[in-house]
Formats: structure tokens, sequence, C-alpha cells
């Protein structure tokens, strides 16, 4: 796989105050009944894409407290570069009213819903089963780039509280934004 070189339009792309906050492209992730979706999340923008069938899966999470390497940011960036090629849509933050997210369990799977002023836009996340967790692993990325990306915005889907506040009250540990640990990167 080639790296594009420092400096190019398509690292322009996510740079500066729009830097990517994570890439993933999985076949756990659906919206409208196709299988296999991608998210590219910034600091600015979340944009939903159809993903290629001979796309690899790939997942990585580059926001506060990841320890992705330079290699890793760029085989992101050239992820979400051919992502942004067959986008869907592109909501910018401060057009997002609400986000809505549901982790998956056994019986059922999840989902992320971003809430605007004029739609809901809807992807799920499959069941997970007990010879594929990949699932629980692209929902655990989802949600660490979720937090990063607003977190005044993020709603736990079976409570309806503050995805934030209902986290410190249940005594799970800090958003991901607010303490360091290994980033979470995984690609087949």
């Amino acid at each position: 796989m080639a790296v594009t070189p420092a400096g190019t339009a398509t690292e322009q792309m996510f740079s500066g105050s729009d830097e990517l906050i994570s890439v993933l492209s999985s076949w756990n992730l659906n919206r409208s009944g196709e299988t296999g979706y991608g998210l590219v999340l910034t600091k600015e923008r979340v944009i939903g894409a159809r993903r290629s069938e001979s796309e690899a899966e790939f997942m990585a999470y580059l926001g506060a407290g990841s320890a992705a390497t330079a290699e890793d940011r760029a085989r992101a960036v050239a992820v979400g570069s051919r992502l942004l090629q067959t986008k869907q849509f592109v909501l910018t933050k401060v057009s997002v009213a609400q986000i809505v997210y549901s982790r998956p369990g056994f019986l059922r799977g999840g989902h992320v819903v971003f809430k605007t002023p004029l739609q809901a836009i809807k992807v799920e996340i499959s069941t997970p089963s007990g010879w594929n967790d990949g699932p629980l692993q692209t929902s655990k990325v989802l949600l660490d780039s979720l937090v990063e990306f607003s977190p005044e915005r993020l709603y736990d889907g079976r409570t309806g509280a503050l995805y934030v506040e209902e986290t410190l009250k249940s005594g799970r540990g800090v958003a991901r934004s607010a303490r360091p640990g290994p980033a979470h990167l995984r690609s087949r």
C-alpha cells in the first residue's frame, strides 16, 4: 500500500481544525440494508460512506490517548480518503443536535443515530456472536470516537441520559478523551 506524501491534498483534507479522530471501514457497520459501511470522524464532521467490497476491514482511533504511529495515521488518512469518494452523508459538528448510541449485545445489535433538525441518520452495528467479536471491537472504537467528537451531544440509547454523565454515575470509568490509553487499531 502506498503512503501518501506529506503535504498533499489528501492529507490536507484531514488537518488543522478538521483533524482525524477515527476511521472505521467494517463489515460490522450497516446502513439502509447494506452490509459493510464506513464512518470517518474528524474534529469538525462525521462522514458516512459505502465501503468497497474489496476493501480490507480497517478501524483506527486516532484521538486523545491514542498511541497510533505515523504509519497507522497515514493508513487511516488513505482509507478515509477512499471513503470520501463514496460518501453518502457529511454532517458538520454544529449541525448535529444529538447523537444516540446503543452498544450491541449478544441478543441484538447496536446503533448510532446522528440527529439534525431536519433528519436522523442511523448506522447499525451487527450482533456479536461466539465466533465473531468484531461488532464489540467496532463498537468500542466507535464509542471512543463519538466521545471525542462531541461528548456534550452523546446520549445512551438505552437510558436516554447524557452518555458521559451515565458513565460517571455507573462507575465504568472516565470518558476516553479524558484519559490516556493504548490505540485501538485493527486491520484484517
